[in-house]
C-alpha cells in the first residue's frame, strides 16, 4: 500500500497516541479524527446506513414429516450444477421442525435446499427469498415442488469468501484492500457413526500489498472453549515464525498449537499466522527477517519490489459438542482479522461488524459511555463472497468525489453512496489491468 501525505500522518499519529497512551478521551479529539477519516476515503457522501456487508441473514425453518435421519444443505444453485455452492450444511431427524440460521450473498434471489437420507437419495426445493424468514416443509404432502436426485448427481462445493484488509487501523489507508487477502470456506459434516460433528475452517492467503509486518488470528463468534471436544490444524508450514519472542503480536503463538481463550472474549480464538510474508514466501528470509516484498499484487514483472507466488492454506478442525451451535454456524460468525503495529501499538483490524472488538488485547481509547472513538461508519476491511479480484496496486477499490468516478470497481463507489444499489458491485471491474486475477 502507499502511504498518505506526511502531515496528516504525524497529525494523526499524534492523536493516536495520546488515545493509546492515556486512554484519556479529553486528549483525544473524535471530532478531528472522524474528519480525517472522512476526508481520505475515495467516496464522499456515503450512505449514513452503509454496513459493507455483502451477505444478509435469514432463518430457515425447515419441518421434516418423513421418519430417518437427514443431511440438510443450503445450495446458491441446483445442487446438479457444478457453479453451485454450499452455503450451510445442518444434520436432523425425521418428524421434526428446525429453526437453522443461515448467511446468504445480499445477491442471491433463491436458494436451493437438499434434504438427503440415508440412502443417499436428495429431496431439493427451490426458494425464492422475499423475507427473512424461509419456512419450508419437506413431507410426502408437499413432494409435487420437489427435484429427485441420487448422491452420485450431487455437488457439494461449499462457498468461499474473500476477506480483503487494509493495514494501517486506524489511520486511513490507500483503499486498494489488497494488504492481505484471504480466502476462507466452511465444510461441516458428521462421523454417523460416532455421530461426532467437524467444522472445517481453510483459510488461504492470497496476496501480502504491504512492507509492513502482519499477522492473523481469527474468533470463532459463538463457540465456547466448553463446546470444543477436539482442535486441529493442518497445511501449509511456514505459519510461525519464531525469532519474535515478546515482540510477536499473536500473544503465546508457539508454546501451544491449542486454540485460544483470550481475557477479551469467551469464544475460541485461532493464531493463524504471526507474519504474512514469512508464511506467503514458505519461509523466506533476508537478514534472518521475513522477506519484505509485495506478494501476488503487482503485474509488473520487473518490479524488484513484487513477486508472484502460490497462495498458503491452513485448515483448522473443530469438533463442536453443541447440534445448534452447529448447525447454525456460518461465515458471518467468522472473526477473521489482521494484527499491525502503528504507534508503538498492536491494533486489531476486523471487519465491519467486528469492527471495534478487542480479542487479543485492550487497545481502543474510549469515550465515557465505553463507546469506541473508532466506532466510525468506514471500512477497513471487506468480506466479499466468492474469489474476489483485489484491486492490483496503484489502484483504489472505488472513488467517488466531486465529477471525479474512478477506480478499480466504479460500482462500489455507487454501492458505497447507496447500499440497496450495485450490490454486486465486485462482480464487475472496470478494467481486468485494474485487478489481480
Amino acid at each position: 500500500m502507499m502511504k498518505n501525505s506526511s502531515l496528516p500522518i504525524v497529525g494523526l499519529a499524534f492523536l493516536i497516541y495520546a488515545s493509546t497512551s492515556c486512554k484519556e478521551s479529553d486528549l483525544f479529539n473524535e471530532e478531528d479524527y472522524k474528519h480525517f477519516v472522512e476526508t481520505s476515503f475515495p467516496v464522499e457522501g456515503i450512505d449514513p446506513m452503509q454496513d459493507w456487508s455483502t451477505v444478509q441473514k435469514y432463518t430457515l425453518q425447515v419441518g421434516i414429516g418423513y421418519s430417518d435421519s437427514y443431511v440438510l444443505r443450503v445450495y446458491t444453485e441446483s445442487p446438479a450444477y457444478a457453479s453451485s455452492r454450499l452455503l450451510n450444511t445442518s444434520y436432523v431427524d425425521g418428524n421434526k421442525t428446525y429453526s437453522i440460521s443461515l448467511t446468504v450473498p445480499s445477491i442471491q434471489k433463491e436458494l436451493f435446499i437438499c434434504l438427503e437420507d440415508s440412502k443417499g437419495n436428495q429431496r431439493v426445493k427451490k426458494v425464492s427469498l422475499s423475507d427473512s424468514l424461509i419456512d419450508i416443509v419437506f413431507s410426502s404432502s408437499s413432494a409435487a415442488d420437489e427435484s429427485l436426485y441420487t448422491s452420485s448427481e450431487v455437488f457439494k462445493t461449499p462457498m468461499s469468501y474473500t476477506f480483503s484488509y487494509e493495514d494501517c487501523f486506524p489511520q486511513p489507508g490507500d483503499c486498494d484492500f489488497n494488504d492481505a487477502v484471504m480466502d476462507v470456506s466452511l465444510d461441516k459434516t458428521m462421523d454417523k457413526s460416532s455421530g461426532k460433528r467437524y467444522i472445517d475452517v481453510k483459510v488461504s492467503l492470497r496476496a501480502v500489498g504491504s512492507f509492513t509486518r502482519i499477522a492473523a488470528a481469527m474468533r470463532l463468534s459463538g463457540i465456547k472453549s466448553g463446546q470444543v471436544a477436539t482442535y486441529d490444524r493442518s497445511g501449509d508450514d511456514f505459519y510461525f515464525f519464531g525469532q519474535y519472542g515478546d515482540q510477536d503480536m499473536l500473544p503465546k503463538f508457539g508454546e501451544s498449537n491449542e486454540c485460544m481463550v483470550m481475557p477479551k472474549t469467551d469464544d475460541i480464538v485461532i493464531p493463524v499466522f504471526n507474519d504474512a510474508h514469512y508464511f506467503i514466501s514458505g519461509g523466506k528470509t533476508m537478514s534472518a527477517l521475513p522477506y519484505r516484498l509485495y506478494y501476488n499484487t503487482k503485474t509488473d514483472k520487473k518490479d524488484q519490489t513484487a513477486t508472484v507466488t502460490d497462495a498458503k492454506s491452513q485448515t483448522f478442525r473443530i469438533e463442536v459438542k453443541d447440534e445448534t451451535t452447529f448447525n447454525d454456524f456460518s461465515i458471518s460468525d467468522v472473526d477473521l482479522f489482521i494484527l499491525e503495529e502503528y504507534n508503538a501499538s498492536v491494533f486489531e483490524v476486523h471487519t465491519q461488524p467486528f469492527k471495534t472488538a478487542e480479542v487479543t488485547r485492550e487497545w481502543a481509547a474510549k469515550n465515557a459511555d465505553g463507546i469506541s472513538v473508532y466506532d466510525n461508519n468506514y471500512p477497513w476491511a471487506l468480506m466479499i463472497p466468492g474469489r474476489f479480484r483485489y484491486p492490483v496496486e496503484g489502484y483504489q477499490i472505488g472513488i467517488y468525489k466531486g465529477d471525479i468516478l474512478a477506480g478499480a470497481y466504479l460500482g462500489f463507489a455507487y454501492w458505497a453512496r447507496y447500499r440497496e444499489s450495485n450490490k454486486d458491485w465486485y462482480l464487475n471491474p472496470q478494467s481486468s489491468n485494474m485487478v489481480y486475477y
